[in-house]
């Protein structure tokens, strides 16, 4: 064979079989430097142990930071987790208006009472500040209008 024959040769053997076996240091898989970038990345998912190429690695929790808690966008001002100690609490600002008031007293006082005792059973979920004006404001309110509808009863009596 001549000269020229086997260099030919040589350049087309190189391109099928991969050369040798080099490990790389930071990836730790194996790499063929004669490789096309498509053939090493076929050859890497066909050496991957999961069946499933698409799927993301699972997130491993963080070791600077253990047992962060999550806060929520309201600073905890706002108690969401407790419905019936923040609209306990609206019904009590809305107990104190003078004549119609006296709608809004009875629910208030109800509501935060179940508002508050659901904060006992599970303090995460806030509400005690708003259960208890909930419950202060609808008693106020309900001797303020207590005491209107008694002067206007009396006015009527008297006059």
């Amino acid at each position: 064979m001549s000269s020229m024959m086997l260099a030919t040769l040589g350049a087309v053997r190189s391109r099928i079989e991969p050369g040798p076996l080099i490990l790389s240091m930071t990836a730790r898989q194996p790499y063929w430097p004669c490789m096309t970038p498509l053939a090493s990345t076929y050859r890497t998912l066909l050496m991957s142990k999961s069946s499933n190429p698409y799927q993301q690695p699972p997130i491993q929790p963080s070791q600077n930071r253990p047992n962060v808690k999550q806060g929520d966008a309201t600073g905890g001002v706002i108690p969401y987790k407790n419905p019936m100690a923040l609209i306990g609490y609206y019904l009590g600002w809305l107990s104190l208006l003078p004549l119609i008031g006296i709608l809004f007293t009875i629910p208030a006082i109800i509501l935060g009472f179940i508002g508050f005792s659901r904060y006992q059973k599970n303090p995460v979920i806030k509400g005690q500040f708003h259960a208890w004006i909930a419950i202060i404001f609808g008693g106020i309110g309900l001797l303020g209008s207590g005491f209107c509808f008694l002067m206007m009863i009396l006015g009527m009596i008297a006059g």
